[in-house]
């Protein structure tokens, strides 16, 4: 959790947070290695991965709108 909520810049309370949410949800999975129960893994589930394209749609049309605002901007 401490590698994740350092790569997106956020407080490990608040990834670990959202990350249990998910879980919850059936978006991330967690297991634990099997060689040193300290490591845990997450990963999307299917339900996670089918989510893709929705996300890849939005951030085309982010990208889309932000290059638009610089066509403007004097």
């Amino acid at each position: 959790m401490k590698d994740l909520a350092g790569s997106i810049k956020k407080d490990k309370s608040t990834v670990t947070v959202l990350v249990e949410k998910l879980i919850r949800l059936v978006y991330v999975k967690k297991e634990r290695a099997a060689g040193d129960n300290r490591i845990t893994y997450h990963s999307l589930t299917q339900k996670g991965l089918d989510l893709k394209p929705m996300f890849e749609n939005i951030s085309k049309m982010l990208f889309y709108e932000a290059v638009n605002r610089m066509d403007i901007i004097p």
